[in-house]
């Protein structure tokens, strides 16, 4: 059974100075929690008026069956951000090393609120593995509930770049 995670949070900025942030490939490099990951890049793999579509390449460490992290060994993943800009909508998906029995996917929307944005984003867990994929889903899910806040500064500080 995957696990849902989702959270809004409101920022003082117009929607679209929101949507370059969140768009922004070095923006898309923080989004690893440290830690996790030896490296990152991004890719940008086409644009146009309505569609962009990047690559966020990732060194990450690999993950123990119950969830830690082991240091000693390198796993290349990559998530791909698929967005409709117009509508100001993003599809994801982590594919690892482990993609048949680790599935990462989520949602993010920016939307123009009160003379502001909201930044929804969505975030769906899924473990397939007997008698031990729940209990992971939930560490995995805790450690990205706790990140959250890391990743909003992030937010802010892309805008403040912008």
């Amino acid at each position: 059974m995957a696990k849902t995670l989702r959270r809004v949070r409101r920022f003082d900025v117009p929607p679209d100075r929101l949507l370059a942030a969140v768009t922004d490939p070095e923006f898309i490099q923080t989004r690893p929690k440290p830690g996790t990951s030896a490296g990152t890049a991004v890719r940008e793999v086409s644009r146009d008026a309505s569609r962009l579509v990047q690559e966020l390449h990732s060194q990450d460490y690999a993950r123990t069956r119950t969830g830690g992290i082991d240091r000693s060994k390198i796993e290349p993943s990559i998530t791909l951000y698929e967005w409709d800009l117009p509508a100001r909508q993003c599809r994801w998906v982590w594919r690892g090393p482990q993609d048949a029995r680790v599935g990462l996917r989520g949602r993010i929307a920016v939307r123009g609120v009160d003379g502001g944005s909201e930044l929804e984003t969505e975030f769906e867990v899924d473990v397939r593995l007997p008698l031990i994929g729940g209990m992971i889903e939930r560490i995995i899910a805790g450690e990205i509930e706790e990140d959250l806040s890391r990743f909003e500064q992030e937010v802010r500080a892309a805008l403040a770049r912008l």
